[in-house]
């Protein structure tokens, strides 16, 4: 049932926003040692713009540190740093490998909060580039980001964006999208992840999403993955109707459009 939701939700997306198809919402729970989880729901949207078409990559995330398991207390986990490795050429050096270029669309807003979150002061983000975009990070220099249960009743609004606590109600996500395009390709063709790997955490550790090779550049390790809803079944935790992933298509179709009419090479 909640997959249909989603489904027919991002059906009359794909229509309204005349794209040639958006990829469907699976969320995962990712943890990257015990106590310390968050869910991650990815979706790639193609638009055929003429003459530059691209990808719009769609991310939303969910601290769940003190939600699932319910042992997960103590120090706060931020989540506060979100870094696309690609295998771009080195700029000075002659290659005919198409440029992946990428570019954050909310990034002045600090992302787009969906559902029911504690929202924060902490706002507009930093981007850190690398050598034609080998890497691109983005994130807060300072502050939690995107915080769990551990942080949200004793937490300075000035040090996070959102908070997030499914086992107390706040079952909603902090959204961002990505503008992803090529340069110095002969033909488009939809990027996914085997083109990048985008990374989640923080400065110290984060989890790596991608199989794309992106030799020579720091590449922090996997997290161990477990399905969501079985995540919330285990925990007992109730979602609310309509579901927690239902509340993800009023964001799509409210920033969706914003993309399509974007024509510019990001700088």
């Amino acid at each position: 049932m909640r997959c249909a939701t989603l489904i027919a939700a991002l059906a009359a997306l794909g229509v309204a926003s005349s794209t040639a198809g958006a990829q469907a919402i699976d969320p995962k729970v990712y943890c990257l040692r015990p106590g310390v989880c968050f869910a991650a729901a990815f979706q790639f949207t193609d638009y055929l713009t003429d003459p530059s078409p691209y990808t719009q990559f769609t991310v939303y995330l969910q601290n769940l540190q003190g939600s699932w398991p319910r042992r997960s207390i103590g120090t706060p986990y931020a989540l506060n740093r979100f870094t696309i490795l690609t295998s771009n050429p080195l700029e000075e050096v002659p290659s005919r490998r198409p440029t992946l270029y990428s570019q954050m669309i909310d990034q002045s807003d600090g992302g787009t909060s969906i559902g029911r979150v504690r929202v924060g002061d902490e706002i507009a983000m930093f981007a850190d580039q690398g050598s034609n975009q080998r890497y691109n990070s983005f994130g807060w220099y300072t502050g939690y980001g995107i915080s769990g249960c551990d942080f949200r009743d004793s937490g300075r609004p000035e040090d996070f964006r959102v908070a997030t606590c499914p086992a107390k109600g706040l079952t909603g996500w902090l959204r961002f999208d990505f503008h992803l395009q090529w340069y110095g390709a002969t033909s488009a063709r939809p990027i996914r992840f085997d083109d990048f790997r985008y990374v989640v955490g923080n400065d110290l550790e984060g989890c790596t999403i991608g199989t794309a090779e992106v030799r020579g550049i720091f590449n922090p390790g996997s997290c161990r993955m477990h399905d969501y809803d079985e995540v919330l079944r285990q925990s007992a935790i109730a979602t609310p109707e309509p579901t927690v992933l239902a509340l993800l298509a009023p964001g799509l179709l409210a920033i969706g459009g914003v993309a399509l009419r974007r024509r510019t090479r990001p700088s």
